[in-house]
């Protein structure tokens, strides 16, 4: 399959689930040995959840919809750079499991995914090892935000760092979940009618 480079561009909602941890929480065997977590205040950091669900429109780098599923382990570390560490990430879109491995170093797993009324999610992981369902309800506007957040990978057994930036309007949620665990304080916020842009890595060596 040919793919088109990055900047990859997506329309749509993205859910997140901030869990707050401390480091004894950090699950070690979803944690790459060649990084160390960054801490928020002491020995704390952030975890979570996130979940995609895009729609094709004119300027999408797909125009087919499809969804995302992932688990980031925590903020993490490599000498001076600092960005999210993403250890699973489910996916039901063929460019976009490809593109993952190929452009930032990703693995993904094919998932199938059902959606709810609103913004509801279940999905289904090859293997029917993981069965997540979540459905986020707004309960307050923080307004429109452009975030550019920070991810950190290895590419070729090289150290990557790569940056998406989500430009919508942000809500505080209240959510319902099923077999999603959570370790600390847990944050759920949505990107709503959301552009998604995917830069492409930069080396740390």
């Amino acid at each position: 399959m040919r793919l088109p480079s990055p900047p990859w561009r997506f329309y749509g909602w993205a859910g997140l689930l901030i869990d707050w941890i401390d480091f004894k929480d950090i699950k070690r065997h979803l944690f790459h040995q060649r990084l160390t977590p960054a801490k928020v205040l002491r020995d704390d950091t952030l975890s979570g959840h996130y979940f995609g669900c895009y729609t094709p429109v004119e300027g999408s780098t797909f125009q087919k919809p499809f969804h995302e599923f992932g688990y980031i382990t925590c903020e993490a570390r490599y000498e001076d750079a600092k960005g999210f560490y993403v250890a699973r990430m489910a996916v039901d879109h063929p460019g976009a499991m490809l593109g993952g491995k190929q452009f930032w170093g990703v693995e993904k797993v094919e998932g199938k995914f059902e959606e709810g009324e609103g913004y509801a999610l279940r999905i289904n992981t090859a293997g029917g090892r993981v069965r997540p369902t979540v459905i986020f309800h707004k309960r307050v506007s923080l307004g429109y935000w452009e975030k550019r957040f920070s991810f950190l990978s290895f590419l070729k057994e090289r150290p990557i760092r790569f940056h998406i930036t989500y430009h919508g309007e942000l809500f505080y949620c209240r959510v319902k979940k099923e077999r999603i665990w959570n370790e600390g304080r847990v944050i759920p916020l949505l990107f709503d009618k959301c552009w998604i842009t995917m830069e492409p890595g930069e080396y740390l060596d």
